[in-house]
């Protein structure tokens, strides 16, 4: 919690600055954006399985379409996979294998201000571990968050923006800059951060944290 405290001080700090690019803010009815991004990401997973995955370059992908009266829907697309590890400690039995943690969010959006907005949303976490037998189901569970998003120019053509959610066994952080470099497409560096707790599995808890950097592309339209 003390992350989702310090990303909403920042973010409280750029409703007082001014900014066009990422995230989308125009929530005219047609208007939207397609996020594109290359993450570097590490898993670490504890309770049914025990594990602190190296880093593996992932897409982080998500699409937001405008509703009007200030209103948007976002779905998003996360699915960051470990490279294949060994020896992979399955249940005391060492073996190859690879941990895949899939992760989809269906957000609405409510614009604030200018460069401020909302949302609420459900996130469906799942986790996989595979062997070269055959692939097991780990973990489910559908998990509701709420946050918020802003941004604000620190440079011409230069934007800092973060977001924080929260829920209940969830915690999903987000922070970046992005560069204008045509009229509607902008590069991207972020950081980010998804942390699920009791994912269920056999009637056993599990816990999945991903996080790292990554670089990619906004087009709006």
């Amino acid at each position: 919690m003390k992350k989702v405290l310090v990303i909403s001080l920042v973010l409280s700090a750029l409703l007082f600055g001014t900014a066009w690019a990422s995230p989308l803010m125009d929530y005219e009815a047609g208007r939207g954006s397609i996020d594109l991004n290359w993450r570097s990401t590490g898993m670490n997973v504890t309770g049914y399985t025990h594990a602190n995955l190296p880093d593996n370059y992932n897409l982080d992908a998500a699409i937001t379409f405008g509703l009007g009266n200030n209103f948007a829907f976002q779905y998003r697309n996360f699915e960051p996979k470990s490279p294949v590890v060994t020896p992979w400690n399955f249940n005391g039995v060492l073996t190859s294998g690879q941990f895949t943690f899939s992760s989809q969010e269906f957000n609405v959006l409510y614009k604030l201000g200018k460069d401020v907005s909302a949302f609420a949303g459900d996130v469906s976490a799942h986790g996989y571990r595979w062997t070269p037998i055959s692939t097991y189901t780990t973990a489910a569970r559908n998990l509701w968050q709420i946050g918020i998003t802003g941004r604000s120019l620190i440079a011409p053509k230069t934007t800092l923006w973060a977001s924080a959610a929260a829920g209940t066994d969830l915690t999903n952080l987000e922070i970046g800059v992005s560069y204008e470099f045509t009229h509607n497409t902008e590069f991207n560096f972020s950081y980010r951060k998804i942390d699920t707790k009791n994912l269920k599995v056999y009637q056993i808890s599990e816990n999945v944290k991903s996080t790292g950097f990554g670089y990619g592309i906004t087009y709006k339209f």
